[in-house]
């Protein structure tokens, strides 16, 4: 009897499918013809399986496989190997087959695959006396081989040698994520829009560009010029950095080290996304898209979860966190596979959010684990992202070049729109779009354009591509857009809260969080979110919370805000955060049992609506005035407040310039974010507005520093378009003649 090798590496092939395609679980029953072989199989399956496998003996005493399910820590492994079934007693093997029959919806719940190892006879046993199991299945398996030993043994290797080596199997398990991780822009964590729930990200990306500062002193340098041989305004501007607008693929191609600022919603994650996508998919598409000739494997970390874990061990090295990391992403030991192409330099290192951390110190530190990484492994490349805000307690410099975003103009803005357009119009369909089709994404992207830029406030909003992406969508739900952050954010989580109304009646069970007859609308998303996001936003600065505290905080608020007991109030934060889970709503799943929001512009966006409906906001937000990481919660507090009340903004506006923060007199920080209140069209009463521009306007005449009056003229200039434009060129005009 022959051996149909290939038949055995495709079945093998298969089976490693059905254990990576799936997160929920399945159920494969693989034969084998004899115990030997089936030893031999275990390992080689085992290996199938990137060695996420844990190996389960059936127990004669109590032979139950979901019994031992419920022993297991969450999290990976989650395939198990279940071996023994055959050798049971006769009286255990029936109870066994028994338990498998009446257990299988506690399986299901397991979540885990189950490879079920057993011979051809056991296979009848299994259809008689497990029925509801057997109909369960994912797929049947069988490797006869012949009763020969030598002719065994000479299968088994022919087929271990077909197989891959172990570090290129752990190279395809990786790209295989990265590839299923970054391909797809999803979009119900913003807006439910009708079927687009997700375009690809390659296809309607829009390139970003970024602005460096260079030293370009002409001939000769200013260095050799003697003070009297120029005129001062001369002298100083030789001294003066001249700054670059480059695309950022441009600088990938100039700096193997980089770091790339950028404000909320500017595209640095996106951008890092990217990145790791088109090297993923190999050096045509690294040529194709970013104009680079070379092969990398692409390692993107959140950078806050490497500060927690320095918590915890603060000896803990990037490459011991890198492998630890995957793993609890479901991915098996990547250990080896990182370790070499580090040492080899075939690395792109894709570090986000280095502001994220929670203090100036933490940052510090970590920036010094990025710089040793760096110099132990130099021929890698090492991309960095920070916000603005917050990147100076801890800059990198050395030899990472530093780069800021560029806000969209208008050929980005008309880019993006044609590209978003063609995307909504094809989505679900397959090739080339028939013209028609063409024509009328061409149509709704020029009426899209139009709607933006027709309004100034709203085309300011447009350089943002986060802020861009959702005016898109609300425009495309029929609605006309916005001209204030505030009522982009409220529109948004209120188009979230129509999705889990309608999530609910498409589950499986009645998700119980309508409380009676009161549907879940935008006022009750807030109040229940709002108060858990500025406490994140307080105490967790990396972004993220366990479950089990999430789930006692949603509680606690349910408990005070609507009088339900203890038990009720649980009950129902755990179906919120099962519901927000399923839908991808507000708050994602971010690892197992690790929550938090699906972009922290929304996190700071309620923290601000908590914060507005406080009896005093100022008081509330005072400790956190010029705290970098509370900027956007500030502003965003003064255009709700604005929302409810101009006398309710103009409080608030006036008691932050005069807040009296330390050193004011010389850095005038209260002004400058005042005046940055009002460019965000945030309505006070004309008095004050008048009363801030006349006194923007004395210190750009009297400071005696450049940088100050750089920063006072910066914030008038971001008036233009907006609802204080006139009373600030009334001003500033005189002063200029």
């Amino acid at each position: 009897m022959s051996v149909d090798i290939q038949q055995w590496v495709e079945q093998l092939t298969r089976i490693r499918t059905e254990l990576r395609a799936t997160e929920r679980g399945c159920l494969l029953i693989v034969a084998t013809s004899d115990a030997d072989l089936e030893r031999d199989l275990a390992q080689v399956l085992a290996e199938a399986a990137d060695g996420r496998v844990e190996r389960y003996t059936f127990d004669p005493t109590y032979p139950s496989l979901a019994a031992h399910l419920r022993t297991l820590s969450p999290g990976p492994p989650r395939v198990v190997l279940a071996l023994g079934l055959d050798d049971l007693p006769a009286e255990s093997r029936l109870r066994a087959l028994d338990y498998l029959n009446m257990e299988r919806e506690a399986l299901r719940r397991a979540r885990r695959s189950v490879v079920l190892l057993i011979r051809p006879d056991t296979v009848r046993d299994l259809i008689h006396r497990a029925g509801d199991l057997w109909a369960w299945r994912s797929g049947v398996y069988e490797f006869l081989a012949p009763p020969d030993e030598v002719l065994r043994r000479e299968a088994l290797a022919r087929l271990r040698l077909s197989l891959p080596a172990p570090l290129e199997t752990l190279r395809r398990r990786y790209l295989d994520y990265i590839a299923a991780a970054y391909r797809w822009l999803d979009l119900r964590g913003l807006m439910q829009v009708r079927n687009l729930v997700r375009v690809p990200l390659a296809r309607i990306y829009v390139p970003l560009a970024a602005t460096v500062e260079e030293r370009e002193p002409p001939f000769p340098p200013p260095e050799m010029v003697e003070e009297r041989a120029l005129p001062p305004e001369a002298m100083r501007r030789l001294r003066e950095p001249v700054t670059r607008r480059v695309e950022l693929a441009q600088a990938l191609r100039e700096h193997p080290r980089l770091v790339v600022l950028g404000d909320p919603g500017s595209g640095k994650s996106t951008f890092l996304k990217y990145l790791a996508l088109a090297f993923a998919e190999g050096p045509e598409a690294t040529r194709e898209r970013l104009g680079l000739d070379e092969v990398r494997l692409p390692i993107l970390i959140p950078l806050n979860e490497y500060a927690l874990a320095l918590r915890e061990e603060p000896d803990l090295s990037p490459t011991d966190f890198l492998p630890r990391y995957f793993r609890r992403l479901g991915l098996p030991d990547l250990g080896p596979l990182l370790s070499r192409v580090l040492e080899r330099g075939q690395a792109a290192l894709l570090l986000d959010g280095l502001d994220e951390v929670a203090s100036p110190e933490e940052r510090r530190a970590l920036a010094g684990m990025v710089r040793q990484l760096a110099a132990a492994y130099p021929r890698n490349r090492f991309i960095v992202t920070s916000r603005i805000a917050g990147y100076g307690a801890a800059p990198l410099g050395g030899d990472f070049a530093t780069l800021t975003i560029a806000p969209f103009e208008q050929e980005d803005i008309r880019r993006f729109a044609h590209r978003w357009s063609l995307a909504y119009e094809t989505a679900g369909r397959e090739g080339e779009p028939p013209p028609p089709i063409v024509q009328r994404a061409e149509e709704r992207a020029e009426d899209l354009i139009r709607a933006i830029t027709g309004h100034p406030a709203i085309e300011r909003l447009a350089t943002n591509p986060l802020l861009l992406t959702i005016l898109a969508l609300i425009h495309y739900q029929g609605t006309r857009l916005p001209g204030q952050r505030v009522e982009l954010y409220r529109l948004c989580v209120e188009a979230l809260a129509e999705t889990w109304n309608l999530a609910r009646s498409l589950s499986e069970r009645p998700i119980d969080l309508w409380l009676g007859e009161r549907r879940l609308d935008e006022q009750r998303v807030v109040g229940l979110l709002a108060p858990v996001a500025f406490w994140m936003h307080e105490q967790r600065a990396g972004g993220l919370v366990e479950r089990g505290e999430l789930e006692r905080r949603i509680a606690g608020v349910l408990r005070e805000t609507e009088g339900k007991g203890p038990e009720e109030a649980l009950h129902l934060a755990r179906d919120f955060l099962a519901l927000a889970r399923e839908q991808l709503g507000l708050l994602v799943e971010r690892g197992p049992d690790r929550f938090g929001f699906v972009h922290l512009t929304f996190q700071e966006y309620l923290a601000a609506r908590h914060a507005a409906a406080m009896r005093d906001p100022f008081s509330l937000l005072k400790p956190h005035l010029h705290d970098p990481r509370w900027r956007e919660v500030v502003l965003l507090t003064a255009g709700v407040l604005g929302r409810f009340s101009t006398e309710f903004a103009t409080d608030f506006v006036r008691r932050v310039w005069r807040a009296g923060s330390e050193y004011e007199p010389l850095l005038h920080r209260d002004l400058l974010l005042a005046l940055r209140i009002l460019a965000d069209d945030v309505p006070v009463e004309r008095g004050l507005a008048r009363e801030l521009l006349g006194e923007a306007v004395r210190l750009l005449r009297t400071a005696r520093y450049r940088k100050l009056r750089e920063e006072v003229a910066s914030r008038l200039g971001a008036l233009g378009g907006g609802p204080y434009e006139v009373e600030a060129a009334s001003l500033l005009l005189p002063a200029l003649r």
